[in-house]
């Protein structure tokens, strides 16, 4: 049980800390007048879509065992969490939302079958 919490704890990690990286450099950009809004949002939404790949890479690279399950129950309390913090429910944002947890889903199953085969 240890195991598999500081796995996925990583993998947290490795999310939070990408995702602020790309958020960081694009708000930069953005201050400095060298992107527009619309690529900003943009930008950040699919390096979101990365960083949430890399952390289920992470996650299914990482775990020995019924790694589909934690990713799932990982998402689940990510996508919680952010419609909480989101302040209205619209439809771009929940759908921004959902496709940043489907490649989690997907990266964890990819890498999940890969590590299995070898």
């Amino acid at each position: 049980m240890k195991q598999i919490c500081k796995i996925s704890l990583e993998s947290l990690a490795l999310l939070c800390a990408s995702t602020l990286l790309f958020s960081l450099i694009f708000a930069l950009l953005y201050y400095f007048l060298l992107i527009s809004t619309s690529t900003f949002h943009i930008a950040n939404w699919i390096c979101g879509i990365i960083s949430f790949a890399a952390g289920g890479v992470l996650l299914g690279m990482l775990a020995q065992k019924k790694a589909l399950l934690h990713a799932f129950v990982l998402v689940l309390l990510l996508f919680v969490c952010s419609m909480l913090l989101t302040p209205n429910y619209q439809f771009m944002a929940i759908l921004k939302t959902i496709s940043k947890c489907l490649f989690f889903l997907i990266g964890c199953m990819l890498a999940y079958t890969k590590t299995k085969k070898a």
